[in-house]
């Protein structure tokens, strides 16, 4: 038999560095209701049988103890976790809703209820619950965030995007699941834009650009994405067209400019580093256009269309400088992308 009181220190330590307090709680009960030597040996021994894999049998072990304290929500909680590890979806719901009923407040119940829903793929109600959780961390608001994107919610995501970005900073991860939004240009808007007439004008604007832009008229094709930009400053279709074209227009100073603006946006956008870099290149401003290339190689990706010429670049601007080790190394680089 096992007395609680004088549990060793190392399991009393592995229990409160995993947050789950409320099991020596449910010990402390067990005593407390003249039960105590009988629940605690079959709670060891569930989580005997679950540290050893053997769920089924874990599964048992607690059950005996429910026998003895039918409410018990740490035990519920761990029925619930056994069945989730098993793939028994329903019985984890079941077993993890019970606990959350008879401790409505607390986070780790929550937290693997909503991991499970994940898991399952059912987004509706994870985001349900995600949204009691933010308040632990921002990791926590994250992930509501790329709950918002999987789940097709894209105004949500912008608007919690604009939210957090505001609130805390750039963020890397934020970033790409914006770009990924933007990739579609008929559902990149400001976030706060929901009526249709927006949303026409900006693909009416993008069509025109993209007909000019076929005719040869790049002049006007400029004009109209620079309209299309004005209606949805985030259209990321708009804004890498209207960079490169200012290149292919040899407005350097524009595209440089114009890119550098952008960057504060999207700074994990690679196509602009590329224009950003050609630009200052063609503007006689090497060092800087160096600069501003490595800042850039954080971003790319060697399946992206563009890592070759922007290797392709960067090497022969290491070999102007006289950076010959540097140019030899992405010079391999483009080798392996031929």
């Amino acid at each position: 038999m096992r007395n609680f009181l004088f549990l060793p220190f190392f399991l009393i330590f592995h229990f409160v560095s995993h947050s789950n307090i409320l099991m020596i709680d449910s010990l402390r009960l067990a005593q407390s209701l003249n039960t105590g030597n009988q629940f605690q040996d079959n709670f060891f021994d569930g989580l005997n049988k679950k540290a050893i894999g053997n769920y089924n049998e874990a599964i048992k072990a607690f059950h005996s103890c429910l026998e003895l304290i039918p409410e018990n929500p740490t035990v519920l909680f761990l029925i619930g976790d056994l069945y989730l590890k098993d793939k028994s979806y329903e019985l984890a719901e079941k077993n993890l809703n019970r606990s959350i009923s008879l401790d409505p407040d607390n986070f780790w119940f929550k937290e693997k209820l909503y991991r499970m829903h994940v898991e399952k793929g059912d987004f509706n109600q994870a985001i349900k619950i995600l949204k009691s959780l933010t308040y632990k961390s921002i990791d926590f608001k994250n992930e509501l965030v790329d709950l918002y994107f999987k789940n097709g919610d894209f105004d949500l995501a912008l608007d919690m995007i604009e939210i957090l970005d505001t609130k805390y900073g750039y963020s890397q991860f934020r970033d790409r699941i914006k770009i990924d939004i933007c990739k579609n240009a008929s559902i990149c808007k400001e976030s706060f834009e929901k009526n249709g007439s927006r949303e026409t004008s900006i693909k009416s604007n993008e069509a025109s650009a993209e007909d000019f832009l076929k005719s040869g008229d790049l002049e006007k094709a400029i004009e109209f994405y620079q309209k299309a930009i004005e209606d949805s400053p985030i259209s990321i279709k708009s804004v890498i067209n209207l960079s490169d074209l200012y290149l292919k227009t040899e407005h350097y100073r524009i595209a440089f400019e114009f890119t550098k603006l952008q960057l504060d946006i999207f700074p994990t956008l690679i196509e602009l580093y590329f224009i950003n870099g050609t630009a200052l290149y063609k503007l006689n401003k090497i060092a800087k256009s160096i600069e501003i290339l490595e800042d850039g190689l954080d971003y790319i990706f060697e399946e992206d269309s563009i890592a070759f010429n922007y290797y392709h670049l960067l090497a022969k601007l290491y070999k102007e400088t006289n950076n010959i080790t540097k140019a030899n190394s992405l010079i391999d680089k483009v080798n392996s992308l031929k």
